[in-house]
């Protein structure tokens, strides 16, 4: 079984990267959510949220006073250009696996498969996510157009730590590919 996982396509998770790199990261995973959705695969959406006075952000963070995704501001919002399906389990985290510290062991109690993450950053949610995906022992897959990063260097280098210790790396028209030959 495959299941989906979008981490952080927030308003300020997404603001360093450039209109047109939004558009199209948002255009992939619509087309993974259209795909997941129509074989009736699980889709999970994860959402960084913070307390207004951010006592529950990272450290850093706090110390730079730079708290980003505050619970209820434009910031913490998803990207408009996501078409969400109606039947999506939503998640939120405050730091930056989608395992720590949240509902996602309950969630995925029952799940032996492969689990599918895009979003951003390549380099910090999506990385700390797909590590503790591995080490629950699900298979990993992060499609490579469908994550992105504000600093190319960390993607580049975080996408092949990723490939060569964590999980597969491919496209997504790979993997629609893959899972269409096995349902």
């Amino acid at each position: 079984m495959y299941a989906l996982m979008v981490v952080d396509m927030q308003n300020d998770f997404v603001k360093r990267l450039t209109p047109e790199t939004v558009h199209a990261l948002a255009e992939r995973i619509n087309r993974l959510f259209k795909f997941f959705s129509s074989r009736g695969l699980p889709i999970y959406i994860v959402l960084t949220e913070h307390k207004p006075d951010g006592s529950d952000a990272l450290q850093k963070a706090r110390d730079e006073g730079d708290i980003p995704a505050i619970r209820g501001t434009p910031g913490a919002q998803l990207v408009s250009a996501l078409a969400v399906p109606s039947m999506v389990h939503f998640l939120s985290k405050t730091k930056y696996s989608a395992f720590f510290q949240t509902e996602a062991d309950q969630l995925f109690s029952n799940f032996s498969g492969t689990l599918v993450i895009a979003g951003v950053n390549t380099h910090a949610c999506i990385r700390a996510s797909a590590v503790d995906a591995c080490q629950r022992d699900f298979a990993v897959v992060i499609p490579t157009d469908c994550v992105a990063s504000y600093d190319e260097q960390y993607h580049n280098e975080s996408l092949r730590y990723l490939s060569s210790r964590i999980g597969r790396i491919m496209s997504s028209d790979e993997l629609m590919r893959e899972i269409g030959a096995e349902h």
